[in-house]
């Protein structure tokens, strides 16, 4: 099945691996990880197994979403819950940001 995905100018791009910590105590893979989700809820339903990963892998995991009442459950998982109302219709986040 081909990719939905032109993928053929991706060769510049670098190869990453990513891998958990081999033991309980080694250095984490890295600093801060920022995880950008629409809505909390989506997050649990089908992030839950990335941000468990993502815990053991960084210092700090930060999950921005829009709160349905569900923030709690992100931050028991071990990360740094940020609340952050995604306005749907636009397509970037970052413009939606103010200083």
């Amino acid at each position: 099945m081909a990719s939905l995905r032109d993928r053929s100018n991706d060769a510049h791009l670098p190869a990453v691996a990513v891998t958990a910590p081999a033991e309980p105590g080694a250095l984490p893979a890295c600093e801060r990880i920022l995880l950008l989700v629409t809505e909390d809820w989506f997050a649990l339903s089908h992030f839950k197994p990335l941000i468990s990963t993502l815990v053991g892998m960084a210092r700090e995991v930060v999950v921005a979403t829009r709160s349905s009442g569900r923030m709690e459950e992100i931050a028991e998982l071990g990360a740094r819950v940020l609340p952050f109302d995604f306005r749907r219709a636009s397509l970037s986040p970052v413009a939606q940001t103010t200083v």
